[in-house]
C-alpha cells in the first residue's frame, strides 16, 4: 500500500508546479525510507519511474533525481545504493545527454562502492560507459587521472584489452601531462606493454620510471629489477642493443637479480639452467608463457647462447651445439634456422652435414664488444680496488711520475 501511496504523490509531484522545497522534501522522505529496508528501495525506485514517465516535467524530474543521487552516501548500506543507482541509470538510459553529469557522478560513486568491495570488473565495467562522455567539466590533468584509476581497474579484473583502449586515449594527451600524473601514465602504459610481451618497450619504460624523481626510492627499485626482467625477456632488436649498457653499466643493476644473466647476456657468454633459477622465480603468469615449443625465458636463452656460440665457433655441428647448449638437435635447428630467417643471425645450414657455419663479419662484431665490455669490466674492477685500498693506490700509482 505504501508503494502505490508513494507513487501517487510522486505523479503528482511532477504534474503540478511544485516548488523546490516541496520537491526537496519528497526526496528527503523517499531517502529516510530506503534507508531502513529493501521495500523502501524498491518503494524509491518506483516513485522515481513514475515522475520520469510523465511529461513536461523535466524541472521537476532534474531537481528530484540530483537531490536523491546527493543523498546516496553513507550510513545508507551500500547495497541498496547499488539498487538505486542502477535503478536511476536504467531510467536515465534515453536521456543521457540531458542528465550526463549526474549519470558520471553516479557511476563514479557505485564505482567506488564495488572497489571497495574489491569487485574490480564491476567497478572497471560501470566506468567504461563514461568513456564516450562529451563533458568538459574536467581539466585534461583531471581527466587523465579519472583514465589512469579506469587503467588500473581493468588490469586488476584482467582485462587487459581494455585497458589498453583505456591508456590509448591518455597517450593522445600525454603531452599535456608532467610530473606524477605523467610518471603514473608511464607506469600503467608500461605494464600494459608488459602484459601484451612487449617486453623491450616495456623495459625501456620501467628503466625511465626507475631515474624519475616523481618515483618513492623502494619504488624505484622495483622499476628497475622489472626493467631487468623484461630485458632479458626480449628478443633481439635495435631498441634492445640500446638498452643493454644503460642498464649494464648502472651501478644499482649489480644489486638486482638477474643481473648475472643480463652480465653474460651482454659479454656473449653461454647462460647455464642454473643461472636462471633465482630468476625464474620473479616471473608472472604472462611471462612463462610458452611461444611456440618453449616458455619466453627458455626460448630467449636459446637464441642468446646460439648468438653466443656464433662468437666462438666458425661452424659447429647440431649435435655439438645441442650439447653445448642442453638440448635437442631439432630443437637447435629449429631456433637457428628462425633466427637466420628473421636476420637476427648471420649463419647458414647445411643440412647434408648437419652444421651450421656463422659469418666472420659476426666474429669480428663479437670480438669487438668482448673487447669493449672487458675494457669497462676492468676499469669497475680498479675502481673498487682504489676504494677499498687508497693506501696501495697511493703508494703504486704517485700523481707525480717523473720521467
Amino acid at each position: 500500500m505504501a508503494s502505490v501511496d508513494y507513487i501517487s504523490m510522486a505523479t503528482n509531484l511532477a504534474t503540478k508546479n511544485s516548488s523546490q522545497e516541496d520537491v526537496r522534501k519528497f526526496a528527503d522522505e523517499l531517502l529516510s525510507i530506503a534507508h531502513t529496508s529493501v521495500p523502501g528501495v524498491d518503494v524509491i525506485v518506483g516513485a522515481l519511474q513514475a515522475v520520469i514517465n510523465q511529461e513536461n516535467a523535466g524541472i521537476v524530474q532534474k531537481q528530484l533525481f540530483t537531490d536523491v543521487v546527493e543523498g546516496l552516501k553513507p550510513p545508507m548500506n551500500p547495497e541498496f545504493i547499488k539498487r538505486i543507482g542502477l535503478g536511476i541509470i536504467n531510467m536515465l538510459s534515453t536521456r543521457v545527454i540531458a542528465y550526463e553529469d549526474l549519470i558520471r557522478h553516479l557511476k563514479q560513486l557505485l564505482a567506488s562502492i564495488y572497489e571497495e568491495e574489491r569487485n574490480y570488473e564491476e567497478a572497471a565495467n560501470i566506468l567504461l560507459g563514461t568513456l564516450s562522455d562529451t563533458s568538459r567539466s574536467q581539466n585534461p590533468e583531471e581527466r587523465a587521472k579519472s583514465l589512469l584509476h579506469l587503467t588500473d581497474l581493468c588490469l586488476r579484473a584482467g582485462k587487459l584489452d581494455d585497458a589498453e583502449q583505456v591508456i590509448a586515449r591518455v597517450s593522445m594527451k600525454q603531452h599535456e601531462l608532467q610530473g606524477e600524473v605523467l610518471s603514473q601514465y608511464n607506469f600503467y602504459y608500461a605494464i600494459v606493454l608488459d602484459k601484451r610481451r612487449k617486453f623491450v618497450d616495456a623495459a625501456c619504460r620501467y628503466y625511465d620510471l626507475s631515474i624519475s624523481r616523481f618515483i618513492l626510492p623502494e619504488d624505484r627499485k622495483a622499476m628497475l629489477q622489472k626493467s631487468v626482467v623484461c630485458l632479458i625477456l626480449s628478443p633481439e632488436s635495435p631498441l634492445r642493443q640500446r638498452l643493454f649498457p644503460a642498464l649494464f653499466n648502472d651501478e644499482r643493476c649489480r644489486k638486482v637479480v638477474g643481473f648475472n644473466i643480463l652480465e653474460k647476456m651482454y659479454l656473449n657468454r653461454l647462460i647455464a639452467p642454473q643461472d636462471v633459477v633465482e630468476f625464474e622465480g620473479l616471473l608472472e603468469a604472462h611471462q612463462r608463457s610458452e611461444v611456440g615449443e618453449e616458455s619466453y625465458l627458455q626460448r630467449f636463452i636459446l637464441e642468446h647462447n646460439v648468438v653466443a656460440l656464433s662468437k666462438i665457433f666458425k661452424n659447429i655441428s647440431f649435435s655439438k651445439m645441442a650439447s653445448l647448449l642442453n638440448t635437442n638437435v631439432e630443437t637447435v635447428e629449429r631456433i637457428s634456422s628462425q633466427m637466420i630467417t628473421e636476420g637476427r643471425l648471420e649463419a647458414t645450414l647445411d643440412q647434408a652435414t648437419s652444421v651450421i657455419s656463422f659469418k666472420r663479419s659476426q666474429d669480428k662484431q663479437g670480438l669487438e664488444q668482448h673487447f669493449l665490455a672487458a675494457c669497462q669490466e676492468a676499469n669497475n674492477v680498479f675502481d673498487r680496488i682504489v676504494n677499498l685500498h687508497p693506501e696501495w693506490y697511493s703508494k703504486n700509482f704517485p700523481t707525480d711520475v717523473s720521467h
